[in-house]
Parts: structure tokens; C-alpha cells; sequence
């Protein structure tokens, strides 16, 4: 979005109030005080003045300024009708503790002013959908596969998709171990995508016992700098194969995921299919409505609020880099950062 203001969204005033006013206020505080306070040695609303000041005087200078600078501030806002984009900065322009009249100044963004077009022309698009049986019966076969049985097989079984295999491993990069390459006793299960299709693939056919080696290369997008697009070794013992028997009902499945019966699964399916499908059509409408706007509008957006999305994006994405997320260019945030703004 091209700035087409003049007019800055970044502003700053000072404040400026005379200690004698402080001074007026901390005196109705060590008042308020002395009334409540509980100490031991004296009587509930008779503890002097002058004990008060004593023992609380940096305290209440602290809070009544806290509080004078934030009266101040919302006067300015109001009086100029502002509206913050974020919370302002402040900065002490004097000390507080040298008792003298207390200046400070506000640094702060406003938010834009827009001036609105008839919406009455903006045509949207709603999607609608209906949860037919054949969407049940899908997540009912993959809970079936999620919550299969495993036993220990035979000792001539090959290794296949569906089965689960106890693995040992070491990786070499360059003939020396590296970090995060090894492990005992690992649970893997084929055909579930929780491993490079590379490392899997040199497991299908291999009997329990059996002790192999392969080399695989890493993807250019892996989120290990040091691995991502280096070959590296792996020595691997298969421990155990374990075969996957499924369960035999259906109600079967629904006590071992919580349901009472079989139809009670379903219901569950349906409405978290209902859920989801509306949640995808409201984030579908979003999105066209975002891009509508963007093409309608230009204004100048505010810096903090444009920084934060940048921030919080680069941080769901390091967040889930284990994850093989493509990192988007620093012109891909900025945009859509731009839009989220």
C-alpha cells in the first residue's frame, strides 16, 4: 500500500505539570493511608502523617506520577482525538525524585483515517458445503489405521507400509556422527510420512535383525543448516517388526476413542466435519475480502503494527521449521503482513 497522506501517522507532544500539583496529590495519599493502613504499635486511622511520609513517600511519588502522566497523556489524546494504533512510549524528561515539575513526552502511531466507499457494489462469494457419508466412512477408515493393534511378527516378515518397526540408527555427515542422528529403540511406522520418504523407502523388504546401511541426501529446505542438501550415511539395526491388526467393529473404535457406540463416533465426525468446513468457507471469505479492500484502498499503515505481524510471523515460522515449512522472501511477509495490518 502506497502512502498517498501527508499527514505522518507517527506523533509525539511533552507534558509538563508543576510539582506543587504532585505534591497536592501525594498529601490526599498519605491521608488515604494513614487511614487504612494496619501496623502493628497503632491504632486503626491513627497513624501519623508524618510516619506515613516517611515510610512511603518514594512509593506514592512513584504511583501519583505514574498516575498524573497517564491523566495528562489522555487529555492530549481526547483533546487532539487520536486514535493509538498501539500503546505510546513514554519518556521522563525530568527526575522525579529531585522534586521538580514533572516533564514528559509521548511517542506514539495513529491509525489511519480512511475515508469509506460504498460497499454496496463489493460482491462476495460464500461457499457452502455438506457432509456426505462418504466423509465419515474416510476418517473412520484412517482412525481404524490410527488405532490398530500391533503384535510382534514372524522372524521371516518383510517390512511393509502399515507395519511398525523398532529401529536403531546412527547417521555420519562426512564419517562423523552429527547431532540428533542417532537413536535406540525408535518407533516407526510405514507409510505415515513421519520420515524422509528416502529413509523409509530403505526399510521396506528388511527382515527383524537385519543390519543395512544407505546414504540419503537431505532437502535444500531443511530446516538444519548444517544437513540441509548434504548426503549423509545411516547404519541402521532393525530391532522388531511389529504387524498392525485392526480393530474388528466399529464400536469397537468408538470405545477406544471415547464414544459409546458406533453411532455416537459418527455424530462426532460429522459435527467436527461441519466445523472445520466452516471455519475453511469463513477463512475462504476472508481472505477475498482482504484482497478486495487491498485493491480499493491505499493508506499509510502503522510501523509498530506492521513490525508486529513481521515478528510474529517470522516466529510461527521458526516455531514450526521442524516441519518443512517453505520460508517465505522478505517481500512475501511484508505483503502479507501488509494485509493483515
Amino acid at each position: 500500500m502506497e502512502s498517498k497522506q501527508k499527514e505522518s501517522l507517527e506523533k509525539k507532544f511533552k507534558i509538563k505539570v508543576p510539582f506543587s500539583e504532585i505534591e497536592k496529590k501525594m498529601e490526599e495519599n498519605f491521608i488515604e493511608l494513614s487511614k487504612t493502613l494496619k501496623l502493628s504499635g497503632f491504632r486503626p486511622g491513627k497513624i501519623p502523617i508524618s510516619f506515613v511520609k516517611n515510610k512511603y513517600e518514594k512509593e506514592v511519588l512513584s504511583k501519583v506520577t505514574e498516575k498524573v502522566i497517564q491523566e495528562e497523556g489522555n487529555k492530549n489524546f481526547e483533546k487532539k482525538g487520536y486514535r493509538l494504533a498501539t500503546q505510546p512510549k513514554v519518556t521522563l524528561l525530568s527526575k522525579i525524585e529531585e522534586k521538580k515539575d514533572l516533564e514528559a513526552e509521548f511517542t506514539f502511531e495513529i491509525l489511519p483515517n480512511i475515508k469509506l466507499k460504498d460497499f454496496s457494489k463489493l460482491q462476495l462469494v460464500s461457499y457452502k458445503s455438506k457432509v456426505e457419508n462418504k466423509d465419515i466412512d474416510k476418517v473412520i477408515e484412517n482412525l481404524f489405521n490410527d488405532h490398530k493393534e500391533y503384535k510382534d511378527s514372524n522372524e521371516n516378515k518383510k517390512a511393509e507400509k502399515g507395519d511398525r518397526l523398532i529401529i536403531s540408527y546412527k547417521g555420519f555427515l562426512e564419517g562423523k556422527p552429527f547431532e540428533g542422528g542417532s537413536a535406540e529403540k525408535q518407533v516407526i511406522d510405514l507409510g505415515k510420512n513421519n520420515y524422509f520418504p528416502e529413509f523409509e523407502k530403505n526399510l521396506i523388504g528388511r527382515k527383524k535383525n537385519d543390519d543395512l546401511e544407505f546414504e540419503m541426501v537431505f532437502p535444500e529446505n531443511y530446516n538444519n543448516d548444517k544437513l540441509k542438501g548434504k548426503k549423509v550415511k545411516f547404519s541402521i539395526i532393525i530391532n522388531n517388526i511389529m504387524t498392525g491388526i485392526k480393530l474388528s467393529t466399529e464400536d469397537d473404535l468408538a470405545k477406544k476413542t471415547g464414544s459409546k457406540d458406533s453411532k455416537e463416533l459418527r455424530e462426532k465426525i460429522k459435527n467436527e466435519l461441519m466445523r472445520y468446513s466452516e471455519e475453511l468457507s469463513f477463512n475462504i471469505l476472508k481472505k477475498s475480502i482482504v484482497e478486495k479492500l487491498v485493491s480499493e484502498y491505499s493508506f499509510d499503515l502503522p510501523k509498530t503494527l506492521l513490525n508486529r505481524e513481521i515478528e510474529l510471523m517470522n516466529a510461527e515460522f521458526e516455531k514450526n521449521n521442524n516441519k518443512n515449512l517453505k520460508k517465505l522472501s522478505k517481500e512475501e511477509i511484508n505483503i502479507e503482513a501488509k494485509n493483515k495490518v
